[in-house]
């Protein structure tokens, strides 16, 4: 009995001092009791201006025993930003207290938003291998910031999107344009800005030159007196519509379908988006009908679009194509008609040279080969003349 009693003892005190050491059963590690909090100062975010510096401020308190080392930790944060992991050996003990700090000066050009987040690392390598990790979210917020621009605007007005600085530490802010051709000769947008919902401004620019590609950016004052800047976004107005599509005709196709055929055209700053097709019945006014995808404006590409839908045979119908551009200026385009649709077998025969010469129709009447466009009823001019095997341009597939 005694002998018992002695060997109870013995093996509770092994069991104690194992658990001490980082053992459960001499294999398999075990949780430690460890607490850790982390302060950062400001909290969550940090609002700075471009020019400023300003400092994080990172306090990590540990409580648990027998650690090796504790640390603060940063991932994914900008590189305008100052900041070196730091991990110390811990000392005897059972509360650690460190602190890092990070240093933030943005420059002009950067984006408004930044998030990333700071670690709090405990580790403990006696037995087994232990490492806690607490992590905090955060965020630099970029002062002042012009909102992104598209590479064109319609018309001959502009409104430029922006967020001042932070009042308490900046005076005097404005957007500025300016002619890239002569950057000296920057201007004002009448007034300060009104505001949006939020931290953001409006600012508007009126009476720009069509096709002038133009420059925007805030300037500030910090209340050093040093001057800051945003970065810069650019844009180019187009208030001019592309040219008119005046090379158009149409024609009765089989099955009541019409074959409507046109000239592609070019717009002189943003380039041609689409073109819309109209069509009116006798008597009524036009409709939108569809729209085809531009697919270029060399040789020229001669666009045929093939419509069948809700046509009554016997009956008159007149189309006109229109040229869009990328802000949405719709140009002019011809009346052709009237068109009527005959069900009976069509005057202008079509024949499917696919196979001998790489084409997917050809045009007796016309003389002139087309390859299938972006849609299904959509074909487009191949200005070469058919040779055994020549394959359809890869420009146009």
């Amino acid at each position: 009995m005694w002998f018992k009693r002695y060997l109870a003892i013995v093996l509770l005190a092994f069991i104690s001092f194992a658990a001490l050491e980082g053992y459960a059963d001499g294999k398999k590690p075990y949780s430690i009791n460890c607490k850790i909090n982390i302060t950062i100062n400001p909290a969550r975010r940090l609002r700075v201006n471009i020019g400023e510096t300003r400092q994080v401020t990172v306090d990590v308190t540990v409580e648990a025993t027998y650690l090796d080392s504790v640390g603060i930790l940063a991932e994914g944060y900008p590189d305008f930003a100052q900041w070196n992991d730091y991990i110390v050996k811990a000392s005897s003990g059972d509360s650690y207290h460190i602190q890092n700090v990070m240093t933030v000066t943005p420059p002009s050009g950067v984006e408004r938003i930044h998030e990333f987040r700071f670690i709090a690392y405990v580790k403990r390598t006696k037995g087994y291998k232990l490492v806690y990790r607490d992590t905090v979210d955060y965020r630099i917020q970029v002062y002042p910031m012009v909102l992104p621009e598209p590479l064109f605007t319609q018309g001959t007005t502009n409104t430029i999107f922006w967020v001042p600085g932070s009042d308490e530490l900046m005076y005097d802010q404005k957007v500025l344009a300016f002619d890239p051709q002569n950057p000296g000769n920057a201007w004002q947008a009448p007034g300060f800005g009104k505001w949006l919902a939020g931290e953001t401004r409006v600012s508007i620019f009126e009476n720009l030159c069509d096709g002038c590609r133009y420059g925007y950016y805030v300037e500030a004052y910090l209340s050093s007196g040093q001057k800051v800047y945003s970065d810069t976004v650019y844009s180019t107005q187009d208030a001019s519509p592309p040219a008119a599509v005046s090379d158009t005709w149409a024609f009765p196709d089989s099955g009541g379908s019409v074959v409507l055929q046109w000239s592609s055209v070019v717009d002189t700053v943003s380039s041609v988006r689409c073109y819309y097709i109209y069509r009116r019945h006798e008597g009524e006014s036009f409709t939108l009908l569809d729209s085809v995808e531009y697919q270029g404006e060399t040789n020229p590409i001669v666009y045929r679009y093939q419509d069948w839908s809700k046509l009554n045979e016997g009956e008159k119908y007149f189309y006109k194509v229109r040229a869009v551009d990328v802000v949405s200026n719709i140009g002019e385009g011809i009346e052709v008609g009237p068109v009527i649709p005959d069900a009976s077998p069509p005057l202008k025969p079509i024949f499917n040279w696919k196979i001998n010469l790489g084409y997917d129709y050809f045009d007796s009447a016309s003389g002139k080969f087309f390859v299938k466009g972006a849609k299904n009823s959509v074909w487009i001019l191949d200005p070469r003349r058919g040779e055994a095997g020549l394959k359809a341009a890869d420009s146009v597939r």
